[in-house]
């Protein structure tokens, strides 16, 4: 069994790469105005970006001196630690008797947590490490025929030494035509603690063949980016699952992104919504149905009636309530991961691969079909709205056409008859 995962493993690293350029992994679809149209209505505007996540701009030095983690714990030094519950140092060495390491004097920044140990950092290092490079900052931009209107991308991530995440695979496919355009392994140029195989699905081994055999980017993330910029100018939209992560690993500013995570949770808010004020409306219906029927038992039983009457009427709306309450947080909702919504959404089972991992190729034709699907569901709506729109205009065409007629006709009869009186009053002199 071991034999057979290995070399089913093997079968899929060789389809990286160079050779993988071109391979069809998706049904084309039809570019079109419309389609575009569509597609970039779903581009979040700047101030929803930052709300859900994305880096728009170059990050200050106070959000550089953020990302500072403790040498010992890997915490964020600016978090500070909660109160220890003994009299143990909270990391291993010295430190006072309550956990704290306020003498240390390693520490880069004077509001990170007294109870760190923090990684020396030049500024010039803070700014290697967190520089964000937007799409319109290329030196030398390729040929703008080369970019694509649409791509779709996917990263794999492995741990560095500093345990923070570091690109290891590079997935970009062509939106439209459903061709791979990039899918290679990334050596990084930081060293690595771990490639974090269970859901990179890259090994070590992996990537030291890669290296050996010169098909993944030998550059870091710079060179990463460059590969990526080929095929994506400023007015590429770029669609994923969680995007801002995959732009986060390439140190990447790009506004023009669809998110299917950002998609389907603003179809949820909707959903949400719509079914709030519909139960509003059932509310108020029953309220008046509910005073309705009080009023005739006051009437016909008495007011004493009817006050114990709405006494059990709302002890049993109390208890319906608590009733639905359980029965929602049992039911509860739908994943938003991408696995549970290309489940549900498109029938299609994804990340199965146990402990061999994630494919980023998969996972980027997930994200582009859940986008396709959700804007296939638009142009429907889209054309169903506009049958309906023809259907009215045409109707009030024929009964505008009908009245026209009539009156047309009733013009016609009083001629005639005006014409027969004027006869009539023509043989008496």
């Amino acid at each position: 069994m071991a034999s057979r995962q290995q070399t089913s493993h093997m079968a899929h690293v060789q389809l990286m790469g160079k050779s993988a350029i071109g391979r069809q992994v998706a049904e084309p679809i039809v570019v079109s105005e419309e389609y575009m149209q569509y597609l970039t209505k779903l581009i979040p505007s700047t101030p929803e970006l930052i709300k859900a996540g994305f880096v728009v701009s170059p990050l200050t030095q106070t959000e550089l001196q953020a990302k500072i983690k403790c040498k010992k714990c890997h915490k964020r030094c600016t978090k500070p630690d909660r109160p220890p519950r003994d009299r143990k140092p909270s990391h291993a060495g010295e430190g006072s008797s309550n956990g704290s390491f306020a003498n240390d004097t390693t520490s880069t920044a004077s509001n990170v947590g007294s109870s760190h140990t923090c990684r020396l950092r030049s500024h010039g290092e803070l700014l290697d490490e967190g520089k964000q490079t937007e799409t319109t900052d290329l030196d030398a931009p390729p040929s703008p025929s080369q970019f694509r209107p649409a791509v779709a991308i996917d990263c794999e991530m492995g741990v560095s030494s500093d345990f923070e995440s570091e690109l290891i695979r590079l997935s970009l496919i062509d939106y439209f035509s459903g061709q791979i355009l990039i899918d290679r392994l990334v050596r990084p140029n930081v060293p690595m603690q771990h490639m974090n195989t269970r859901y990179s699905g890259v090994t070590r081994q992996d990537l030291q063949n890669a290296i050996r055999n010169r098909t993944c980017i030998l550059g870091g993330l710079e060179e990463a980016r460059k590969e990526v910029w080929k095929f994506v100018g400023p007015q590429t939209v770029v669609v994923g699952h969680s995007v801002r992560n995959d732009l986060s690993a390439l140190r990447w500013i790009h506004k023009r992104c669809v998110d299917s995570l950002v998609v389907e949770e603003g179809v949820r808010r909707k959903i949400k919504a719509k079914e709030e004020e519909e139960e509003k409306e059932k509310e108020k219906m029953r309220e008046k149905q509910k005073e309705e029927r009080l009023l005739e038992i006051s009437l016909h039983c008495g007011p004493g009636m009817a006050e114990e009457t709405r006494r059990m009427m709302e002890e049993e709306e109390i208890k319906e309530k608590e009733k639905m309450k359980k029965m929602r947080g049992k039911r509860g909702e739908d994943g938003m991961s991408l696995k549970a919504l290309t489940k549900k959404k498109l029938g299609r089972v994804i990340q199965d691969a146990g402990k061999k991992g994630h494919d980023s190729v998969e996972d980027a034709v997930a994200a582009r079909d859940l986008i396709h699907h959700h804007i296939l569901g638009l142009m429907q709506k889209g054309k169903e709205k506009k049958e309906v729109e023809s259907e009215v205009k045409r109707e009030v065409e024929s009964e505008v056409k009908r009245e026209a007629e009539a009156a047309f006709a009733q013009v016609l009869a009083e001629g005639t008859r005006d014409a027969e009186m004027g006869s009539v009053f023509a043989a008496f002199p």
